[in-house]
C-alpha cells in the first residue's frame, strides 16, 4: 500500500489506495514536540505531502487512521481515546521520514507508549499513584512527568481516561448506580467522581446520563 501524508496547520490528511482521504485533526505544537523534530525540519516535512515506503509505515499509518475514522461517528470517545497513539504514531513517521530519529527520541515514544498501554489497563485502579507508574514502566518521576507534560500531566491524563469510561457505562442503560459507577472508574468518593465528571463534561453524571439516554 502506498500513501501520502499532508500536514496543514492542524489538520492531517492522508491518501492511500482508498478512494476517501482520511482527514483528522491533531494539534499540530504536541505532534512537532513528540516527534523530535526542531521547527525548521517539521516544517519542511510538512510543507509538501509526505510520501511513505510502499512497505512498513504507509500501511501501517494508513489503516489505524482509517479505522478510528470508521469508527469516529459511533463511537466517538473510543476514537478520541485512540487518537492519543495516533499522534504518537504519526510523530514516530515523521521522525523516520527526517532520517533524524535518534536512539533517544525513539527510546522517549516506547517509554511513553509504555505508560499508556499502563494506564489504560489500570485507569480503574484507586489506589495508583505516580510513584507506581513510574516504577510499573520503568522510568524515574521525572521522566514519566516529561513524558506526558503534552497531556496535562498524568493525573489529568487519569482522569480523562476515567471520565471517558464512566461516559460509557453511564449510556449503557440504569441498571447500575451513579456510585457503583464511580467506584467502577477508580473514584474514592462520590464528591471526587462528581467534581470530575463536572470538570471534564460541564454536567453532572445523572445529567449526562439523562441527555444521552432519557
Amino acid at each position: 500500500m502506498s500513501a501520502t501524508i499532508t500536514i496543514a496547520a492542524s489538520r492531517v490528511v492522508i491518501h492511500d489506495n482508498s478512494a476517501e482521504p482520511v482527514i483528522m485533526q491533531v494539534d499540530r505544537d504536541m505532534l512537532r514536540e513528540r516527534s523530535g523534530l526542531d521547527e525548521d525540519s517539521f516544517h519542511r516535512l510538512s510543507r509538501t505531502p509526505l510520501v511513505l515506503a510502499e512497505n512498513g509505515a504507509a500501511a501501517v499509518v494508513a489503516q489505524f487512521f482509517r479505522a478510528i475514522a470508521a469508527i469516529q461517528h459511533e463511537h466517538p470517545i473510543d476514537a478520541a481515546a485512540l487518537t492519543v497513539h495516533a499522534v504518537d504514531l504519526l510523530a514516530t513517521v515523521l521522525s523516520l521520514a527526517s532520517g533524524k530519529h535518534g536512539l533517544d527520541g525513539i527510546a522517549s515514544l516506547h517509554a511513553r507508549e509504555r505508560v499508556l498501554t499502563f494506564l489504560n489497563h489500570n485507569f480503574t485502579d484507586p489506589t495508583l499513584t505516580v510513584e507506581r507508574v513510574a516504577r510499573s514502566c520503568a522510568i524515574s518521576r521525572s521522566t514519566l512527568y516529561r513524558l506526558m507534560e503534552t497531556d496535562g500531566g498524568v493525573g489529568a491524563l487519569l482522569r480523562r481516561m476515567r471520565i471517558a469510561h464512566a461516559r460509557r457505562l453511564l449510556t449503557t442503560g440504569r441498571t447500575r448506580s451513579i456510585a457503583a459507577i464511580a467506584v467502577e472508574c477508580g473514584f474514592t468518593t462520590d464528591r471526587q467522581f462528581y467534581r470530575a465528571f463536572r470538570a471534564e463534561t460541564g454536567q453532572t453524571p445523572g445529567e449526562y446520563r439523562t441527555t444521552r439516554i432519557g
